[in-house]
Formats: C-alpha cells, structure tokens, sequence
C-alpha cells in the first residue's frame, strides 16, 4: 500500500504536481515543496515509495526496491491522482529526483 499527502488549495479541475522524494528518504523531504505549490493553485501529492527510508509509511522493505519497484509505485499514484475528484486528469506533473529512474516515461 503506497501512503502519501495531499494538499490542494480552494477549487476544483486543478493541475496537479505529484513530489517523489530521493533515496533512503519520505515524503517529509518534500513538505516545503509540496505546500508551495499549493499556495501557486495545484493539488500536490507527495507519497513514499514501498520500502522507502527510515520512517516511511508505505508498505515494504529497502531491500525490495529497485527501478522497477518505483516506477510502478510511481505510475500508481499517477492513476490515483487522475482519479480526484478535484483533479484535472489531464493536467499532471511529477517530480523526480535526480538518482529516480527515466524509465516511467516509458509507461505513460
């Protein structure tokens, strides 16, 4: 199960701007971020990959992730966030680390 947050400003049909945090880290690394784009209009999601760092809520281990892993975790939240009810489904963006892999832009 991939666990995250969701901050959204007023309103409705917004962009949304999805946050992945870097290795051995959580969603935490990304709060500023995060709020700061919703202080700019988009809804933001920012989540922990399965097996994620030392105080992360999404299931799994460190030891399970590979590229793999957090491309399908990432396309994911992808889905769920086209899924809001406050979300343009049409309008999203997502952040990568530098170390995340390019390979999610194969899938979409």
């Amino acid at each position: 199960l991939i666990r995250g947050v969701v901050n959204r400003p007023e309103g409705t049909n917004l962009p949304v701007m999805i946050l992945s945090h870097g290795f051995m880290s959580t969603h935490k690394t990304v709060k500023k971020e995060a709020q700061r784009f919703a202080e700019l209009g988009f809804a933001t999601v920012s989540f922990d990959f399965n097996g994620g760092g030392v105080g992360c809520k999404s299931d799994g281990k460190s030891t399970g992730m590979s590229v793999i892993t957090e491309t399908k975790d990432l396309l994911e939240v992808i889905k769920a966030a086209r899924k809001l009810p406050y979300a343009d489904p049409e309008n999203i963006s997502y952040s990568l680390p530098t170390e995340k892999p390019a390979s999610v832009y194969l899938f979409l």
